[in-house]
């Protein structure tokens, strides 16, 4: 059988560097597509599994020394490492696992009654617990933390993310959009409000939304941020006002958030894209 593959000309690490021009080939290192006799440093990384992200990045050391101050470089340094190893080994382990599943949405009960609930995978869930406990959202809302290393400026919280999205990009999806929620609230929000929705979930009655969204990110989300029209009157942005929508209500039932489906996808399966449709009970920001 003839082999009609377009690769066939890199077999072996000389015949992929033979073809590279001259002029490339002087500012570029030689790649080998044979990673054992490859002349890359990363060649003992190829598969990304069972490394520690931090460590094996010496980039991302040179990177943050640049933004970081001293102070907080000398204690950052552990808790990058500490990062980077269960992202490198179990974070990633738990991702092959869940991303070849995937999630189940349960649209009804067995009475029939529309409870649009997502059964997450629970390796799923385990990778996010874990990158929450860490503090990639909370950590400078932790007294404890704080009183022991001090607030982790943006840099320092973007390479955090940026560890985890080694592991699996899905699991980026939930700690941003928390940031999100959590700066609109700590700018917006009275201080009942903050109190209330920044420690626990309970709906408040005030507004009632109606309408289909036809794409959000994060599925399973426990706060949902919005925009409505509240003025349909007012034509363009002006008209809109943000909404932060509790998925649960007090009692403990759904709040009314029907979802279509779960989206069919090519990649980042872990996080869940879905159809959203009706918000009857939220708080306005």
């Amino acid at each position: 059988m003839m082999d009609v593959s377009p690769f066939k000309s890199a077999n072996t690490p000389a015949d992929h560097r033979a073809s590279y021009p001259s002029s490339i080939a002087q500012v570029y290192p030689p790649f080998a597509l044979d990673a054992t006799t490859s002349d890359s440093w990363y060649r003992q990384l190829e598969s990304g599994r069972g490394v520690n992200y931090y460590t094996a990045d010496p980039n991302l050391a040179r990177t943050l020394a640049t933004y970081l101050t001293p102070t907080v470089r000398r204690w950052a340094e552990k808790s990058l490492s500490q990062l980077g190893n269960p992202a490198g080994t179990e974070l990633v382990r738990r991702a092959d696992v869940y991303d070849a599943v995937g999630h189940v949405l349960t649209r009804y009960d067995k009475l029939g009654r529309d409870v649009s609930r997502v059964e997450h995978h629970p390796d799923w869930l385990a990778n996010l617990d874990e990158v929450f406990n860490y503090g990639l959202v909370g950590w400078n809302h932790d007294p404890a933390r704080l009183q022991r290393h001090g607030r982790a400026p943006v840099p320092l919280l973007d390479a955090f993310d940026y560890l985890v999205g080694q592991a699996d990009m899905a699991l980026c999806c939930p700690p941003e959009l928390a940031h999100g929620t959590v700066t609109v609230l700590e700018r917006f929000a009275t201080v009942e409000q903050r109190d209330e929705l920044l420690s626990a979930i309970v709906p408040t009655g005030q507004w009632r939304l109606t309408g289909e969204k036809w794409f959000a990110s994060n599925v399973g989300a426990d706060l949902i941020v919005t925009l409505a029209r509240v003025n349909p009157d007012v034509p363009g942005t002006k008209g809109l006002a943000m909404f932060v929508v509790p998925r649960i209500r007090h009692d403990g039932t759904p709040n009314g958030v029907s979802i279509r489906r779960l989206k069919d996808k090519m990649g980042t399966i872990g996080i869940g894209r879905r159809r959203y449709q009706n918000y009857p009970n939220s708080r306005r920001g």
